[in-house]
């Protein structure tokens, strides 16, 4: 199938074209229909042979234009040659209608597709209908509109070479040969299923571990193929291989089960992470730093201390109706709303715009509903939580937008870009925005505005129009009342008037406003002070220190017993912001197991919630103890990536170490495994089945066995904005037993 490149690059029908190839593409791969994209230049340069295209030791069969509007000559010539030559060209959706030769109007290029489909991108083609045209050497060229129609017609021009023979069972399939032998690699297909290989010969299953290889049950063999039951389960992938020969059956004492002691190993183990994450370049994180990233926290349960809590700090404590918060965030607004668009607002403005404060505890009452101020939070970073960025293919491009207000239902039920669609809400589309502008004296100041716009707004209670660019402010917090209409992201702030040096961003990655000097800060509880916030997190197992960046020197307990705290240096990162203190923790030496860290922190003005706390929590950790689970549910290494050390001394009997074979099973990994049995390798394992030979590397008495695991980056890219996280299932879950044979 031809990679759609060249439409997109020449403007014409890029998505369509884009929209196609992909929609073909899932649809083609569960149903066992082995493909492979090509680019133009590899295309160019096959050879044509026995109506084939070969090129890299490949050969195919069939060609795919996916809707290529805009097409390179070349190509189009090769197709032609393909096709002329006795080859199958398929064009779904589109045909070509401008080349890099001429342009548009080239008439030898529509020459070439009406020779081959019988009609061109001008015809009158009806959509329910195939194209179809052939020539006396067998060649074949069909089009098609609907992209799902090319699962159907594959099958009709040549023999599958696979096929389950199990309705309604997708699989997934790659066929390659290597000399006189046919290898199949299979997954996602469940043990048991007949499936059906358009090859002959001696059938076997090839272990990839250890190179053995086992002769596989033939349910049937004929002149068009052959039927074999899958030996293995639906999430193991299965490498099954013909070599010349008869087909064999292996023999039924093989299949029986010898009689086995198990032993399970308990869930507790010793721990200790291996930091991978290497970010001396930058590659994870900005700015760079000579370091690896390690164990981390970016969310916590958060609560305002009303003075009423009690046992907060003790790790038993139910903290699950406190929020989660997310360090850099923080409120900076009241929010009212959505309300109805048919209000007469006149008698809510003029309420609304001479407050001073907001009391969230009070109604606003509209039209004999109480409707509530809500804390409506961003970053001076990174900008809308979730909404930070604009997306490509394969996620940000290295940009934050500077868009900090954002009004409407985020739609994340399906991958957009750049951005996520926004629906308005049941109730309306009009909002309040309250806070204050804060200055240290009277001066004058610039409205930066941009995107969504207020209809109406108002500082120090006076209104402004929409032409207003430029208001006075009073030393100490400027009550500040904005009024919106409609769905979408905007920013509206204030900056210091007249000429100013240049701003540098410290780093790229986050909004123009970010420890800008010139951008007034917003303050939206001017009236309260000496207020504290609670946060509460887990560390992880080992934990020797924690680094904690906060302008505030934060109270701290560590498992319910309070720890000293003291100025000092983050590492290995460097704070972006240095002139807000790093806060060092020491944790007891007896503190092996993942803990519960609870911390108060006083709230300053416009530092509330995770804005009290701007960067991640970051922890050195040495050995500790952790029990077996998936550590995407754990509190302290769910957004953890890299290797991590399991380890446990078990004790054997001497009847057990002398049994003919010992198989070592972890149970379910995620996402590789390397086990050490006493010191000695045991083997790799990549995906399952997590089981090892460690016949002859155990003992009578103690044992020690250890699993070094790597997980995926997904874990890490849960602290970043990307659609594209991927995989978050994480560590040794287990369980894990030995098996003597």
């Amino acid at each position: 199938m031809l990679y759609p490149v060249t439409p997109t690059q020449a403007n014409l029908n890029g998505k369509e074209s884009t929209d196609a190839a992909f929609t073909m593409a899932r649809d083609l791969y569960p149903a066992g229909i082995d493909f492979d994209f090509m680019d133009d230049q590899s295309l160019t340069r096959c050879a044509i042979k026995d109506k084939q295209l070969h090129v890299s030791g490949e050969q195919y069969k069939i060609l795919i234009l996916p809707d290529m509007a805009a097409i390179h000559y070349s190509t189009l010539e090769k197709a032609y040659q393909f096709y002329k030559a006795g080859g199958i060209v398929l064009a779904a959706g589109g045909l070509p209608q401008v080349s890099d030769r001429v342009g548009a109007a080239d008439p030898e290029l529509q020459a070439m597709v009406k020779e081959m489909f019988g009609t061109t991108y001008a015809g009158q083609n009806d959509t329910a209908k195939v194209y179809s045209q052939k020539n006396k050497a067998g060649g074949q060229a069909l089009f098609f509109h609907n992209p799902l129609d090319a699962k159907s017609i594959i099958s009709s021009l040549i023999p599958r070479d696979f096929q389950v023979m199990k309705e309604g069972q997708t699989s997934n399939v790659m066929h390659r040969k290597l000399g006189a032998r046919d290898l199949y690699f299979i997954y996602g297909v469940p043990k048991g299923t007949p499936c059906f290989f358009a090859c002959s010969g001696k059938a076997e299953l090839w272990n990839p571990w250890d190179g053995s290889t086992h002769p596989l049950n033939v349910l049937r063999a004929d002149a068009k193929g052959t039927t074999i039951a899958l030996p293995l389960d639906k999430t193991e992938p299965q490498l099954i291989v013909f070599s010349s020969g008869k087909p064999e059956i292996e023999q039924q004492a093989n299949h029986q089960a010898l009689a086995a002691d198990t032993l399970a190993l308990d869930n507790n183990w010793d721990f200790e992470l291996k930091p991978t994450l290497d970010n001396r370049y930058g590659d994870y994180r900005l700015p760079a730093f000579d370091g690896k990233i390690g164990a981390e926290v970016w969310k916590m349960k958060y609560r305002e201390d009303a003075g009423t809590e009690t046992a907060w700090q003790q790790p038993g404590y139910d903290d699950s109706e406190w929020k989660d918060e997310e360090i850099a965030y923080g409120p900076q607004f009241w929010k009212l709303g959505a309300l109805p668009d048919d209000l007469d607002f006149s008698a809510l403005d003029a309420k609304l715009a001479g407050l001073k404060k907001i009391d969230s505890e009070q109604p606003v009452v509209v039209n004999g509903k109480n409707y509530y101020w809500q804390p409506y939070e961003f970053s001076w970073r990174w900008g809308l939580k979730d909404d930070v960025g604009h997306q490509g293919y394969h996620g940000m491009k290295g940009h934050v937008n500077n868009e900090i207000i954002s009004f409407g239902i985020i739609d994340k039920s399906r991958m957009a870009m750049p951005l996520y669609p926004l629906h308005p809400e049941k109730e309306g589309t009009s909002y309040y925005l309250w806070s204050s502008v804060v200055s240290p004296e009277n001066q004058r100041a610039s409205i930066l505005k941009k995107g969504l716009l207020p209809v109406k707004a108002w500082f120090n209670s006076s209104s402004l129009d929409a032409d207003h660019s430029v208001v006075g402010l009073n030393s100490g917090a400027n009550p500040l009342l904005l009024r919106y209409k409609g769905v979408g992201r905007g920013y509206f702030l204030l900056k210091k008037s007249g000429a100013a040096p240049k701003f540098v961003k410290p780093v790229s990655l986050a909004t123009d406003w970010y420890l800008n000097p010139d951008v007034f800060p917003f303050n939206c509880n001017p009236d309260v002070r000496g207020t504290y916030g609670l946060y509460r997190f887990a560390a992880p197992p080992g934990t020797q220190k924690m680094m904690i960046q906060a302008a505030a020197k934060p109270e701290v307990w560590v498992s319910g017993q309070p720890v000293a705290c003291e100025r000092g240096t983050m590492e290995p990162a460097k704070p972006v912001d240095p002139a807000i203190p790093v806060w060092i923790v020491n944790f007891p030496d007896t503190m092996k197991a993942e803990s519960i860290v609870a911390l108060r922190i006083e709230q300053l003005p416009g530092q509330f919630g995770g804005a009290a706390i701007p960067e991640p929590v970051v922890f050195t950790a040495g050995k500790g103890k952790i029990t077996l689970n998936n550590l995407k549910a754990d509190r302290a290494l769910a957004t953890y990536s890299g290797g991590m050390w399991y380890r446990k001394t078990i004790q054997i009997s001497q009847q057990q170490a002398s049994s003919g074979k010992i198989i070592l099973n972890l149970g379910h990994v995620v996402s590789s495994a390397e086990v050490y049995v006493n010191g000695q390798p045991a083997g790799e394992r990549l995906t399952a089945p997590w089981t090892f030979d460690v016949s002859g590397k155990l003992k009578s008495g103690d044992n020690l066995v250890e699993a070094l695991v790597y997980n995926t980056l997904g874990n890490h890219y849960l602290n970043t904005p990307t659609q594209y996280v991927g995989r978050t299932n994480s560590g040794l879950i287990g369980p894990v037993n030995l098996i003597f044979k």
